[in-house]
């Protein structure tokens, strides 16, 4: 399983999430290894050894079906569930890292990272809303270089601002009118 994390540069719409990026300018994607997934409510455990840990908001899908460079307009069609993702960086030594002109995959990566909440079908219908509409182009985006395969996860950053995770800290996240994040950090 592969998990994509999604992040554009550019402007963000009303939604609370990035507006489409302009022809040139690319989303930027990076991949977590599958240790990082955490589900299920279990707990966030903060690293001690890592400095300060943030926190970002994601919009997860999963994908249904395999796929290559998926056109925008058909890949609605290679994703059956929607939840709410959080996504944790090691701020502190994702810095350290990148002044050392080194990745900052230690920084991103580690064990349980990437929260993902209960699934939801997606919504189906002729209205879609814009975040869906920008999952599928960053969707499309990832396809034309790396295979989709069933059971892969797409996290699109939503653009709000990082907050600061600390020990003792409970986070909720709601979808519609669902809950499908609730956890602690410990």
């Amino acid at each position: 399983m592969k998990i994509f994390i999604i992040r554009y540069s550019t402007r963000v719409c009303d939604e609370g999430v990035p507006s489409a990026f302009p022809s040139g300018d690319a989303p930027i994607v990076s991949l977590r290894p599958d240790s990082s997934l955490l589900t299920g409510g279990r707990p966030f455990f903060v690293p001690d050894t890592l400095g300060r840990v943030m926190a970002e908001r994601a919009l997860a899908a999963r994908i249904c079906r395999l796929g290559k460079s998926i056109p925008v307009r058909f890949a609605h069609r290679y994703y059956d569930a929607l939840t709410v993702g959080i996504v944790f960086t090691a701020a502190d030594l994702q810095e350290r890292l990148r002044a050392a002109g080194q990745p900052d995959d230690l920084a991103t990566g580690f064990d349980g990272s990437v929260y993902v909440g209960e699934w939801m079908a997606v919504p189906t219908g002729a209205h879609r809303p814009s975040p869906l509409t920008l999952l599928d182009e960053a969707l499309a985006y990832v396809s034309r270089t790396m295979t989709l395969k069933t059971g892969d996860l797409l996290l699109l950053l939503t653009g709000n601002e990082p907050w600061e995770v600390h020990i003792g800290d409970h986070m909720e996240e709601w979808m519609e009118d669902r809950k499908v994040v609730e956890f602690n950090c410990k």
